[in-house]
C-alpha cells in the first residue's frame, strides 16, 4: 500500500470518518445469509436472502408470494432467528404458516394500519433488538413486510375516498427506505413483498410496474418477479402452482437467472422437484429416452435415473447439490 493511501486513511480516521478497504471486509460486504428453504431459490439470489440488504419479491395475484414468505419465516425459525410478520393485507393463515413449519408462538406478527406505522414499527423493533443483542448471539432479525401494495397512507384514511393524493405512496417509501438502509445494515434481513400494476396507454416495452414508486426498485439490492402461475392438479382440484422466478435486479450475485418453483398449498415450495427442475434447466440432468437421465457429475457416466428415482439421489447427495446450484 502507497504512503498516499496510508496518509489518507490516517486523515480520515483521525476525523472519525469510517474508511475501510474492501480487502478489510467492511459492511456493505454480504458475510450471511438466510435460506429460504428453496435450493434453487437461494442459488438464483446468490446463496438465500442476503443479511443487511433488502430484497423484494413480485408478482401477480396467486403466484405464490405470501407462500414463499411463510417458508422464509419458517427456515428463520429453524436457523434461530427472529422473525417479525408484518401484514397489512390481513390475510394470512394461521393454519397455513403452521403447515409450512412456522412456530407461530415465537413469530412476531403484527397488523398495522398505515405505511408511515409500517416504518416505525421497523425503527424501534431494530433498535430494541440490537439493544438487546449479546455480544455472542449471531441471531438475525428477520422482516417481512406482506404486502407494500395493501398498506395505506395515512392521508388516504383521513380524507373520502376518491380525493386525489399525488404520489404520496412513493414519496413515503422513499423517505422510508432512504432512513431505513442505515438501520437494515448488519444483523437485519428484510423481504418485501409487492403487486405487478399494469402502466396505460403503453405501446412499446413493458407495461408493467410495482406499486410505491420506484424507491423499492432502487433500494433493493434483489428484486425477484414471479411470472403467471400454472396450476398444479391433484386428483380433483387444484394443490399447487409452478410459478417462474426470475432475479431482475441483483446487486450481490450474478443477475437474470431464474428457477421453476413448485409451490404446494400444504407444504410450501417442492425443494426435491425443484432441484430436479433446476438442474434440467442448466443441463447438468441430461435427457435420454423414455424418462431417463444422466447426471455424471454426481452419478458417473453409466448410471441412468428417472424422476421418481431423484428423491433418494437428493437426500443421498444433497450438500454436494447443494454447492453445484450455488456454482452454477
Amino acid at each position: 500500500m502507497s504512503d498516499g493511501v496510508n496518509d489518507i486513511i490516517k486523515a480520515l480516521r483521525s476525523e472519525d470518518f469510517q474508511i475501510h478497504l474492501l480487502s478489510e471486509e467492511p459492511s456493505c460486504v454480504v458475510k450471511r445469509w438466510i435460506s429460504t428453504g428453496c435450493t434453487p431459490l437461494d442459488a438464483i439470489m446468490g446463496r438465500g436472502l442476503p443479511v443487511g440488504r433488502f430484497v423484494e419479491i413480485y408478482g401477480g395475484s396467486s403466484s405464490g408470494k405470501s407462500l414463499i414468505a411463510g417458508q422464509v419465516a419458517a427456515s428463520a425459525q429453524g436457523e434461530g432467528h427472529t422473525v417479525l410478520y408484518v401484514d397489512t393485507e390481513g390475510a394470512v393463515s394461521i393454519e397455513i404458516l403452521e403447515k409450512l413449519g412456522v412456530n407461530t408462538e415465537t413469530l412476531l406478527y403484527i397488523m398495522p394500519d398505515t405505511i408511515e406505522e409500517v416504518f416505525a414499527i421497523f425503527e424501534n423493533a431494530i433498535n430494541a433488538f440490537k439493544k438487546g443483542k449479546k455480544k455472542d448471539d449471531d441471531s438475525v432479525l428477520v422482516i417481512i413486510w406482506d404486502s407494500i401494495a395493501a398498506t395505506t397512507a395515512l392521508a388516504e384514511l383521513q380524507h373520502e375516498v376518491g380525493k386525489a393524493h399525488m404520489a404520496i405512496h412513493a414519496r413515503l417509501m422513499s423517505q422510508g427506505l432512504r432512513k431505513m438502509t442505515k438501520l437494515f445494515q448488519g444483523d437485519v434481513c428484510a423481504l418485501f413483498l409487492n403487486q405487478t400494476r399494469q402502466k396505460l396507454g403503453v405501446m412499446f416495452g413493458s407495461n408493467e410496474s410495482t406499486f410505491g414508486g420506484k424507491a423499492m426498485e432502487f433500494y433493493s439490492s434483489v428484486r425477484i418477479r414471479l411470472g403467471n402461475p400454472k396450476k398444479i392438479k391433484g386428483v380433483k382440484d387444484p394443490i399447487g402452482v409452478m410459478t417462474k422466478a426470475t432475479v431482475v435486479k441483483n446487486k450481490v450475485s450474478p443477475p437474470f437467472r431464474s428457477a421453476l418453483l413448485p409451490i404446494y398449498f400444504d407444504i410450501g415450495i417442492d425443494d426435491v422437484e425443484a432441484m430436479w427442475l433446476f438442474f434440467k434447466d442448466y443441463g447438468l440432468l441430461k435427457h435420454t429416452s423414455a424418462g431417463w437421465y444422466t447426471f455424471e457429475e454426481v452419478l458417473g457416466k453409466d448410471k441412468k435415473i428417472q424422476q421418481s428415482g431423484w428423491a433418494e439421489v437428493y437426500d443421498e447427495h444433497f450438500d454436494k447439490l447443494e454447492e453445484m446450484a450455488f456454482a452454477l
